[in-house]
C-alpha cells in the first residue's frame, strides 16, 4: 500500500508520491508579484490595459494576475481586491487541475498603483488636436448632430466644444480618426479640408476641419 512519505497516511488519493491532502499544502502556484503594477492616469482616471487606457473594470486585475502567475498545472484565477491609493490588496484563489485532482490555493499580495498621465492627457494639456468639426446652419439639427458625435467619442478621445453667437458649433478633438469616424455615422454630406501643422519624427502633422451644414 502506497504511504505519503510526508504524513504517512496510506488510502487516499496520490499525486505523485504525495497523498492528495499533502501535496495542496505545497506552493503550486508562483505569482510574480515583484512585477506586478496598475498605472493609472491622474487626469483621466483611465487604467492602462496592455497599449490601450481604458475605463477600470475588474478583469483588469484578474487578467494582470494570471498572465503574472505561474504553474506546472493547468489554472484558473478568481480574484478580489480592495483599492488604496497606492496599492490595490488582493487576494486570488487559484483552481488547479493536478493528475486528475481539483485543488485550491490562495494568495494574498500588493499590488502597486502607479501614476502615469496618458498621452491623450498630456496632448490635451500641450494645446494638441488633429481635428476641427464646425456645425453650421439649422440650430437644433446642429445640436442634435453634436451630440450625437460627442456620445460617439466619449472615452476615445478628448474634445472641447464651443457654442457660436452666430449659430452652430465647433467640436475640437484630438484624434481625427475617431471623431471621422463618428462624424460618417450621421450619414450627412461635409466638407473636408487640411492644413499643415508641422512635422513630428519625419511625418507631416495635419490639422482637418469638417464643415457640416445643415
Amino acid at each position: 500500500m502506497k504511504v505519503c512519505p510526508s504524513c504517512g497516511k496510506s488510502g487516499l488519493p496520490f499525486v505523485g508520491p504525495f497523498c492528495v491532502e499533502c501535496f495542496s499544502k505545497q506552493s503550486l502556484v508562483e505569482v510574480q508579484a515583484k512585477n506586478l503594477e496598475i498605472t493609472l492616469c491622474p487626469r483621466c482616471l483611465r487604467f492602462k490595459s496592455g497599449s490601450a487606457w481604458v475605463g477600470f473594470t475588474p478583469d483588469i486585475v484578474e487578467k494582470l494576475v494570471v498572465h503574472k502567475s505561474r504553474s506546472r498545472y493547468p489554472f484558473s484565477a478568481k480574484v478580489s481586491f480592495t483599492q488604496g491609493k497606492q496599492f490595490f490588496l488582493v487576494t486570488a484563489k487559484f483552481h488547479l487541475k493536478a493528475e486528475g485532482h481539483d485543488l485550491v490555493q490562495e494568495r494574498h499580495f500588493e499590488i502597486p498603483l502607479v501614476k502615469n498621465v496618458c498621452m491623450e492627457c498630456n496632448r490635451q494639456a500641450g494645446g494638441y488636436k488633429e481635428i476641427i468639426v464646425q456645425l453650421r446652419g439649422d440650430e437644433k439639427r446642429a445640436e442634435s448632430a453634436l451630440k450625437r458625435i460627442e456620445r460617439e467619442i466619449e472615452g476615445k478621445t478628448f474634445w472641447k466644444t464651443e457654442r457660436k453667437k452666430t449659430g452652430g458649433a465647433d467640436l475640437t478633438a484630438g484624434s481625427k480618426n475617431v471623431v471621422l469616424s463618428a462624424v460618417q455615422q450621421l450619414r450627412k454630406p461635409f466638407s473636408m479640408s487640411r492644413k499643415l501643422m508641422g512635422v513630428r519624427d519625419g511625418k507631416k502633422l495635419f490639422l482637418v476641419t469638417v464643415l457640416i451644414e445643415f
